[in-house]
């Protein structure tokens, strides 16, 4: 209910603020028509001033002069004291007849006054009324514009008055009405023409918005996270809030990937060391020790503590520099120390298996995030442990390649294998083959794994084939400042 009373509320200031407008708009045309009428007029009795400034006086007869035609167009009269015609100079041939009302405003003894008579009616229109559109527009040739000038002359004792009465047609004033009618009709016609293109464009902007506003509601947060808008949207501007939007939903959601991506690579890879402390602690305790047993076992549980410490930190720095596209910070590693390192943390694995591991390592200088490379061949050997049989047959191997200036990381196993479409699918994230749905795990680690191994500019070549076992060989480059200290050729 309450949306429907803003809509409507919405729709009535809308059309409140066009009614506005177009009353606003009519208003100021009315003020400059009437503006330009009331100078027509204006001008009018300027010149039936300058005119009566050219009238003579007799000094025989002491009463003026009144020629037979001063002007085209302007007739006039002259009265005596009684207002009776003495002389009138006529240019049309007809004397214009006035209205005996007029005889009221020379009584009232103002020696100068203009007025607006319409001979039809024989009454005084009022000036106001005239500059008014279509007032009298049909009677524009029965009304006159009459100026009365009040003169008096000496006779003897005493002075004579006379009233000269300068008579005009108003046709140029009608003239300029129409002028301005036409004008005003094609400023207005304009202005209705805008406001309806400003409606319209309202009306579809509205729409469009109402579109954007859909498309936004209709977003999957679970999926995709982007603005998918209908060809009909044709506003350029609302294209671009469009792209804008799904720009900031980009980073969005590449922010909460991230975030997401961390949360799962750190649960899953802090099992493996959860898993070993836990071994430790369960082992500690299965009987009285002495004071040199459990100073060692804590020495090892604090050094695994600082593992995933710098796990944590290394899967944070990595997630962040995903996101932003900033290079890694790297420092020069032996492959070989981190594979031994990995191997013997791992032997309560292979010990509880029965599997034997075996080592051929060789110096494999690189640069590197120490506590990414370490998880990286700690996932690897998990692995092969993990799809490895009972009493199975694993091998790490560092080496290097001078020829081609790479540093070498293979990892051998005798388990379940993988055929073509597991290879190809293995890395993707959470995916699992059917043979491993069985063995713990979420099918993080080997898409983390390529992650790691993309970051250090490396390459993963996989072989392997069902029931045969898997060799994974990684590629790196190789530090040949680190190599070329060893002395080796």
């Amino acid at each position: 209910m309450q949306k429907e009373r803003g809509k409507a509320f919405l729709r009535s200031f809308k059309v409140s603020y066009i009614f506005v407008i177009l009353i606003f708009f009519t208003l100021i045309l009315w003020g400059a028509f009437s503006f330009f009428m009331h100078s027509r007029l204006a001008e009018m009795d300027n010149t039936l001033s300058s005119i009566y400034t050219l009238i003579s006086f007799n000094n025989d007869q002491k009463k003026p002069n009144v020629p037979q035609l001063l002007h085209p167009t302007v007739e006039i009269q002259l009265y005596d004291d009684d207002f009776t015609l003495m002389k009138s100079s006529n240019p049309y041939g007809d004397l214009v007849k006035l209205p005996q009302i007029i005889e009221r405003y020379i009584r009232k003894g103002a020696s100068t006054e203009s007025l607006s008579i319409n001979t039809k009616n024989m009454q005084i229109e009022r000036d106001a009324l005239l500059c008014m559109p279509l007032y009298k527009d049909l009677e524009a040739s029965y009304i006159y514009r009459v100026r009365i000038q009040k003169t008096q002359n000496s006779e003897g004792q005493r002075k004579k008055s006379y009233y000269v009465v300068l008579i005009s047609p108003m046709k140029s004033f009608f003239q300029l009405k129409f002028s301005l009618y036409a004008v005003f009709s094609l400023i207005m016609g304009a202005f209705i023409i805008f406001m309806c293109w400003h409606i319209f464009l309202i009306t579809s902007t509205n729409k469009e918005l109402l579109t954007l506003k859909k498309a936004i509601k209709s977003i999957d947060l679970k999926g995709n996270m982007r603005i998918f808008i209908s060809k009909q949207v044709k506003n350029p501007h609302i294209e671009e809030i469009a792209t804008e939007l799904n720009s900031l939903f980009s980073r969005i959601e590449e922010a909460v990937n991230g975030l997401l991506t961390f949360t799962a690579d750190a649960s899953h890879e802090l099992r493996t060391p959860l898993a070993i402390i836990k071994g430790i602690v369960d082992v500690t305790l299965l009987k009285t020790r002495d004071v040199a047993y459990y100073e060692r076992k804590l020495r090892e549980l604090a050094a695994h503590a600082d593992k995933m410490q710098s796990l944590l930190t290394a899967l944070l720095e990595m997630a962040r520099l995903e996101t932003s596209g900033e290079q890694m910070k790297m420092e020069p590693l032996e492959l070989m120390v981190i594979g031994e390192e990995v191997a013997s943390s791992l032997k309560p694995i292979w010990e509880s298996k029965k599997q034997t591991l075996e080592l051929r390592l060789n110096p494999a200088p690189i640069k590197g995030n120490e506590a990414l490379i370490n998880q990286l061949v700690t996932n690897l050997l998990d692995n092969a442990s993990k799809y490895t049989q009972h009493g199975g047959h694993i091998k790490l191997i560092t080496d290097h390649d001078i020829r081609n200036n790479k540093a070498v990381l293979e990892v051998w196993d005798t388990g379940i294998g993988m055929d073509k479409e597991t290879i190809n699918k293995c890395f993707n994230r959470l995916w699992r083959a059917e043979k491993s749905r069985t063995a713990p795990g979420y099918g993080i680690g080997l898409s983390l794994g390529l992650r790691i191994i993309k970051i250090h500019k490396g390459q993963i070549e996989i072989e392997s084939e069902p029931n045969k076992g898997t060799k994974i060989k990684i590629l790196f480059p190789l530090d040949l400042t680190s190599f070329e200290a060893y002395g080796l050729s």
